[in-house]
């Protein structure tokens, strides 16, 4: 999957509020799994 450069900032940001509330850092992957477990969460 290609990713632009400004999805990957905005994923790193993400990244980063989930870490600030666990400490955990996160590959670009585990952000994505991250969102489509929220998502599936909605549905």
């Amino acid at each position: 999957m290609k990713i632009s450069d400004e999805t990957k900032k905005e994923l790193i940001k993400i990244g980063a509020e989930y870490s600030m509330k666990d400490g955990r850092e996160r590959t670009l992957e585990d952000i994505v799994k991250l969102l489509v477990a929220e998502h599936r969460k909605r549905e």
